[in-house]
């Protein structure tokens, strides 16, 4: 005869002691200011694998803020979501607080994925500034050397680790900026043909029709009133035309309440055109400089 055994039980336990429970609401505040930073972390990542193909040169279209503003700290929210979470982690001492905790452990593991997916876009030296100096934040709240701190040693580190953190994902923002300048200029003369003996000389006989109209308009223009000095200085010919071209989008999007970016309208409307502006980089600075006029 096979000795009964008792059924297995799968309930989970009904009751928890008083010390799990002082020890949840001990983490709380900590897991609920690291939440919205591994959550911005996992949207970047996202963010960044789409656009990847297109700062590597093997794509020219894309539809989406390109990296330059989603990470400069000024433009989107981790500097306000950072500046929570140290809050947060001040109010703990530093013999208190719980490093090892899971959040935490999300927080360092999403945060270093996506410098490590930022830097499959273009080579920098500005990726692996940005995960040292996080790698220092980490260090400061881990290493067992914070027992010895009071607790104004503990804000001072704290802070200087921040602001170090910030300053290097501005200068990735910045590095994005000026690989993304030389995205436009690269598929910008990629749709231009080789300039032929022929081309030459009709471009040489613009430049003196150009000159030669400049200056007529130099002299009519002494002569001519003007309601304001901002009238003189209005874009005129085709770059003006460029310029009303992205006002009509802008007014459309507006119109249709759509949320949309100033800089992708201008590379949609621009185009290398005798009189035009020179890059997409170049009509999307005038608009920037003057979009409340928009």
């Amino acid at each position: 005869m096979s000795a009964q055994t008792e059924p297995i039980n799968f309930n989970r336990t009904e009751t928890i002691d008083d010390a799990s429970f002082s020890k949840i609401v001990f983490v709380h505040p900590l897991e609920q200011a690291v939440q919205p930073i591994i959550d911005h972390n996992l949207e970047l990542v996202e963010k960044a694998r789409h656009l990847c193909p297109w700062y590597r040169g093997e794509r020219d279209d894309f539809n989406c803020e390109l990296l330059s503003t989603l990470l400069d700290p000024d433009a989107n929210s981790a500097c306000d979501m950072l500046k929570a979470f140290i809050g947060v982690v001040k109010r703990y001492r530093p013999h208190e607080f719980p490093a090892q905790c899971g959040k935490m452990i999300e927080l360092e593991f999403t945060t270093r994925y996506l410098i490590r997916e930022l830097g499959k876009c273009f080579d920098s030296a500005v990726f692996a500034n940005a995960d040292t100096h996080f790698g220092h934040l980490v260090m400061t709240l881990n290493a067992p050397s914070r027992l010895a701190y009071n607790d104004y040693e503990w804000h001072e580190r704290l802070d200087i680790r921040l602001a170090r953190l910030v300053k290097s994902f501005a200068d990735v923002s910045d590095a994005c900026r000026q690989r993304e300048r030389q995205r436009d200029a690269e598929i910008a003369f990629s749709t231009i043909k080789p300039a032929s003996a022929e081309d030459v000389r009709e471009a040489a006989a613009d430049v003196k029709r150009t000159v030669r109209k400049a200056k007529r308009d130099i002299i009519k223009d002494a002569h001519a009133e003007h309601k304001s000095e901002a009238d003189r200085r209005l874009p005129k010919g085709e770059r003006g035309k460029q310029i009303a071209a992205v006002r009509k989008l802008v007014r459309e999007a507006r119109e249709k309440d759509l949320n949309v970016s100033l800089r992708n309208l201008c590379c949609k409307v621009w185009e290398p055109i005798n009189g035009g502006y020179p890059s997409c980089d170049a009509l999307y600075n005038y608009c920037h400089r003057h979009e409340r006029e928009f």
